[in-house]
């Protein structure tokens, strides 16, 4: 009797501990990896590069934050690029001999309604123009380069506003953020390539930009052009009109 009683309780305190089995899906959910996974450099190659630009840049960052190693050779890198950019002068002018070419010359045999909607094509055109000096144009690029730019985007603004026929009249009209453009472009100076500028042609070059100015001001298209504000820039009246302005927001 004894003996049976000893066996029930046992199989009690046994059905008692048993606990059941979660699900095989719940359990592979939440089971961690026993192991730090190792790839090749080839496997790693390939599955970056189905990752996008952002995500491949995000990792390069995480990578340098946490070893020191990677962070010095991101800089090394960087500043390898860096200096042969620098070292290299980039030409920009057949841009603003294809600009004048598309606003006096490209449409000319059309009739008056067909150059009306070509100089939508002429805007773009020249937009694509703009839009490829300033990817061409970094704060680490030659004084030489820079100084192409700056001059080129004055050479087609000057040719916008020169040009009479019904193409120019448009574009002139209708073109947008091409100031922005300059300014961007302009930012990419230092203090003292503003100075080398401004001197530039023992101050002729400066001469140029103001007769585009007034040019622009007989179509009073200078704001979107945003000229005055360039020239401020390099003569540095727009850096004393900011701490001007700050004083007058400190005494405030």
């Amino acid at each position: 009797m004894d003996s049976e009683r000893a066996l029930k309780r046992s199989r009690a305190d046994t059905a008692q501990t048993v606990q059941p089995l979660p699900p095989a899906n719940e359990a592979t959910a939440t089971a961690a990896p026993a192991t730090t996974a190792s790839y090749s450099a080839a496997q790693l190659s390939q599955m970056l590069s189905v990752l996008k630009p952002d995500a491949q840049l995000q990792l390069l960052v995480a990578a340098a934050t946490a070893h020191p190693d990677v962070a010095a050779q991101v800089a090394a890198a960087h500043a390898q690029q860096v200096s042969r950019e620098a070292a290299v002068v980039v030409n920009f002018d057949q841009y603003s001999k294809s600009a004048w070419y598309e606003l006096n010359v490209k449409y000319e045999k059309k009739s008056g309604s067909a150059q009306y909607e070509a100089s939508f094509d002429a805007s773009r055109n020249i937009e694509d123009m703009l839009d490829a000096i300033v990817d061409k144009t970094k704060p680490h690029s030659s004084y030489a380069t820079k100084f192409s730019a700056i001059e080129t985007f004055r050479k087609i603004f000057k040719s916008l506003l020169l040009s009479n026929g019904v193409v120019g009249h448009e574009v002139r009209n209708n073109h947008f953020g091409w100031g922005d453009k300059f300014i961007h472009v302009l930012r990419t100076f230092d203090e003292g390539e503003l100075e080398k500028l401004l001197n530039e042609g023992n101050g002729e070059w400066m001469g140029k930009l103001d007769e585009v100015a007034k040019e622009a001001q007989s179509y009073a298209i200078e704001d979107k052009l945003r000229i005055d504000e360039a020239r401020d820039i390099i003569t540095g009246e727009a850096e004393e009109s900011d701490d001007e302005e700050e004083d007058d927001e400190e005494e405030g």
